[in-house]
């Protein structure tokens, strides 16, 4: 610096960066000051707000219905508009806040239950409801719209085993979609068109005997145009009605 007596030193605690707010860490010369030479402004004071302003801070020891916890983050007029709130059960909330609630983009993770496994909520939320994101759980993970905990509407569920259902649902039922089914000992059993709870479209149904369809469904069931194959190369390929082969090649 060119500054004889006196120089004016600021930075930004915030950015907003492709659509969201990220702290920003001041540069290291900051720190390396000497603090008899500095005098700091109490703009971004940690424990009192500006009259009205914005501030930086953390406060501990707060309790809401029996339970402590502790919120650091950006204040603004008494209260924490984006930060994270972190409980001693282990749950947290971090985001945009409005009126204590998480408002916008956000993050909310659960308690540990009993076999180590937290709900991890990521997405958007409105007045502290999860709306649309994705919600992690154990061996589960469901993306889409939610309401009320629950997926509602367009969405998709699935399972570390590889089973996955993709398309509409309501009230966390999955109505009609696409569906990624497999055998116990991981290997494929249905991958196609699904409506309420039933193959329904064109799909490839994998029997345990290795005999493998490859055609039209209605209400469960082989009815259509298909194919149906075995092993030994024996197949059938024509039209199904209620699994039955009703004509064609064999």
């Amino acid at each position: 610096t060119r500054a004889k007596k006196k120089a004016l030193i600021s930075f930004s605690m915030n950015r907003f960066y492709q659509g969201d707010w990220i702290d920003s860490m001041a540069s290291r010369f900051i720190e390396e000051l000497p603090e008899k030479n500095i005098e700091k402004n109490t703009f971004f004071d940690e424990n009192k707000d500006n009259e009205g302003g914005v501030s930086q801070k953390k406060l501990t020891g707060l309790e809401k219905d029996g339970l402590k916890y502790t919120a650091e983050g950006t204040w603004e007029d008494g209260i924490m508009i984006r930060g994270k709130y972190t409980f001693e059960n282990g749950a947290s909330e971090e985001g945009e806040f409005l009126e204590e609630e998480l408002h916008g983009k956000g993050t909310k993770i659960g308690a540990m239950d009993e076999d180590g496994d937290q709900i991890v909520r990521e997405g958007e939320f409105i007045n502290g409801d999860f709306v649309k994101g994705k919600l992690t759980y154990g061996a589960l993970t469901q993306e889409g719209e939610f309401s009320e905990g629950q997926l509602n509407g367009k969405g998709k569920r699935s399972y570390k085993n590889g089973d996955q259902f993709e398309g509409f649902f309501q009230e966390n039922d999955f109505i009609e979609g696409e569906v990624v089914l497999h055998y116990e000992n991981g290997s494929l059993q249905y991958k196609g068109g699904f409506v309420n709870g039933k193959m329904e479209g064109h799909g490839t149904l994998m029997f345990s005997s290795g005999a493998k369809y490859v055609g039209e469904f209605v209400d469960g069931n082989m009815e259509g145009p298909g194919n149906l194959t075995w092993p030994d190369g024996d197949f059938k390929s024509g039209h199904f009605e209620a699994d039955e082969f009703m004509s064609g090649k064999v």
